[in-house]
């Protein structure tokens, strides 16, 4: 990443970033509200654009986001599996995504349980098998 700006049309939350994550390394992102935290991983997963500078992800990288408003991605009127077939890639198989789900601690009648009422942890653990099925 080499001299990113990142912000809206209207305003630049940050200017002039610059850092390499090699495959393997972890990085915190942390700061005060308001600073450009969410809005910097927006832009790297490629659901806003930058308004300046470049980035670029290794060949093959499958980028996955998560943040605190993905509850409005469920609809309240499907089930687990229903929710996972919807977000998961066209080429993911059946398989996969039974495997994913039971990764994520959703087996036999949790299936079938209406998005509406998974608690808290139950919709992170979604959303996390959502991302990497």
């Amino acid at each position: 990443m080499q001299y990113l700006s990142i912000g809206y049309a209207e305003q630049s939350l940050a200017k002039h970033i610059s850092f390499e994550i090699n495959r393997g390394e972890k990085l915190v992102i942390a700061g005060e509200n308001g600073r450009g935290k969410s809005t910097l991983l927006k832009t790297i997963a490629g659901l806003m654009p930058p308004l300046d500078g470049t980035f670029k992800w290794w060949h093959n990288a499958d980028i996955g986001y998560y943040d605190q408003l993905t509850h409005k991605s469920l609809l309240e009127t499907e089930t687990v599996l229903e929710y996972l077939t919807r977000m998961a890639p066209s080429s993911a198989s059946a398989e996969r995504l039974l495997m994913m789900a039971g990764n994520f601690l959703f087996r036999n009648d949790d299936l079938d349980k209406p998005t509406n009422v998974l608690s808290g942890g139950e919709r992170a653990r979604l959303f996390g098998a959502s991302i990497v099925a």
